[in-house]
């Protein structure tokens, strides 16, 4: 029993670094001016997820599960309006007046009309 406590302990203080650096790299490739400051952004959530740990298991479910619920909130309204652009008007029509240009996926005008 102990064995696995400690193999949860170790895969979790390998675990959680390497996907906060991740999560670091990706914010800071979207936003270069972050780029140089990415060890210390790394540093610094480390710190919050270490003190958030520090307050519990229910303290840091519950802290942890919001940005974890606005995630999944904001994945599902990005598949429903892909599911929606995608069967009701067509993956090639622009907000505006119709298509600007050719259609990407067959490189014609004409597929790019509302059905």
């Amino acid at each position: 029993m102990r064995t696995k406590a400690i193999a949860s302990k170790i895969d979790y203080v390998l675990n959680v670094p390497v996907s906060v650096t991740a999560g670091v790299a990706a914010v800071a490739s979207a936003f270069p001016q972050l780029w140089p400051d990415r060890v210390a952004l790394s540093l610094l959530l480390l710190a919050i997820i270490a003190l958030a740990n520090l307050r519990g298991l229910r303290g840091s479910g519950g802290l942890m599960a919001r940005p974890v619920y606005g995630f999944l909130a904001t994945f599902f309204v990005l598949i429903v309006v892909g599911i929606v652009r995608g069967v009701g008007a067509g993956p090639c029509v622009s907000i505006r007046r119709g298509c600007h240009g050719a259609c990407p996926w067959t490189r014609s005008a004409q597929s790019c009309r509302l059905r």
